[in-house]
């Protein structure tokens, strides 16, 4: 029989290109997954967060760091800490090399580790053309192989 996991994917969108690689993340996993996703605005709280497989936490990247509301949010999770038993963190950012834009997923992933939550794989970036977007060429097909690596860990018991 297989085994479903439960997954909350929580994110923050400005101009729409996170919210798209959260969808697409989600519709990978979703055949073996339970699924809750949504947006750190008045959709996934905190308090929504108990007892799963995995949160995956997505930001845009804004001055180096992840926005303002999903810093917050995070300092709220703290107390969440023993309900995830692993985390996976992703950003989007201008199509520039790191050191000049940046990476807010590796800033949540630093401070995951700091509350004690282990995340499953490295931070990722998924990259746009723009400030605002859209989405570099290929990166929801990108998306879609970070799922499944995401997945493939999960099975693994990593």
């Amino acid at each position: 029989m297989k085994r479903s996991f439960s997954v909350v994917i929580v994110y923050d969108s400005i101009f729409g290109n996170t919210k798209r690689i959260a969808d697409r993340i989600g519709l990978e996993l979703c055949n073996d997954c339970k699924i809750i996703a949504g947006s750190i605005h008045h959709e996934i709280e905190p308090d929504d967060i108990a007892d799963i497989d995995l949160l995956i936490i997505g930001s845009p990247t804004h001055s180096h760091k992840p926005t303002h509301e999903m810093s917050r949010f995070l300092d709220q999770l703290a107390a969440k800490k023993n309900y995830i038993k692993h985390a996976a963190v992703f950003d989007t950012r201008y199509n520039m090399h790191i050191l000049i834009s940046g990476s807010a997923a590796k800033k949540i992933t630093k401070k995951l580790k700091q509350f004690g939550i282990a995340t499953i794989c490295k931070p990722e970036s998924f990259l746009v053309t723009k400030c605002e977007g859209p989405l570099k060429a290929n990166e929801l097909e990108h998306a879609e192989h970070w799922a499944q690596d995401i997945l493939q860990k999960l099975k693994n018991g990593t």
